[in-house]
């Protein structure tokens, strides 16, 4: 077991001015951390950042766990800081049903074809990956990556006939339904931002959430709006209600 760190460890005067410790050990808040023995034993062993994953629970779930890290912090007068990380457009593959309920197993060196718009995967010797971005077939060239649950299946574009994509499969793995399908290589026409990533930003801003993690971010023109939704939302009187107002300082 690591040693508890002291208050110097965290050795940071306010969130985002580096002093003596120029990185933070980042650690994601859910279910396992909503004992607030559990936050207080990762703070002593050196998490300084704690995350808010808006892909999943509810804004009242969210708003309890700053909540806690605002109140441990005071407790320990310790500078710690919390991220809210936008879920961004969700590329997801489609329902997978299978004899066993393992999914559809992809071998490393086989090929599987995806297809957008389709609601439902099939399985057999050539897969077809469905998924729920329509024009995917159009925009992904050959060459490209294509990940899915996070990377632990990965595939290459071979090619396209316009309507599905026919992938070479370089990392094999179990592909279920609903897992987040990524393609980090192609300039997709899907916008980096949603209106709930927006609705989410607004909400950040107004209770001092410090940092905002934008995913999926391919051109300087989408952080760009994302920093003019900011400040649009740090001008509305009382928007930051954060310790010091934190959530104005860091947009």
């Amino acid at each position: 077991m690591p040693t508890p760190m002291t208050r110097d460890a965290h050795n940071d005067p306010r969130p985002g001015r580096p002093a003596g410790a120029l990185t933070k050990v980042l650690a994601t808040l859910g279910p396992a951390c909503d004992d607030p023995r559990m936050l207080a034993k990762l703070v002593e062993h050196g998490a300084s950042l704690f995350r808010l994953n808006f892909s999943h629970g509810s804004i009242d779930d969210h708003a309890r766990r700053l909540a806690m890290v605002r109140r441990i912090g005071e407790e320990k007068a310790m500078p710690l800081a919390v991220l809210g990380d936008l879920p961004g457009p969700k590329i997801r593959v489609g329902k997978v049903t299978t004899t066993d309920g393992a999914g559809i197993m992809l071998e490393t060196g086989q090929d599987a074809l995806v297809r957008g718009g389709l609601a439902e995967c099939v399985p057999g010797p050539l897969p077809v990956i469905a998924c729920n971005y329509a024009p995917i077939a159009v925009e992904v060239d050959p060459g490209d990556r294509v990940l899915i649950n996070d990377g632990a299946v990965r595939m290459l574009a071979v090619v396209s006939d316009g309507e599905q994509l026919l992938c070479r499969v370089t990392h094999g793995g179990a592909v279920t339904t609903g897992k987040g399908l990524n393609l980090p290589d192609s300039d997709l026409s899907i916008p980096a931002t949603t209106e709930r990533d927006e609705r989410l930003a607004a909400w950040a801003v107004e209770h001092g959430v410090d940092f905002l993690a934008l995913s999926f971010v391919r051109r300087p023109d989408e952080i760009r709006r994302m920093q003019e939704l900011l400040r649009a939302a740090c001008r509305v009187p009382g928007s930051s209600k954060g310790p010091g107002g934190a959530g104005a300082r860091q947009a």
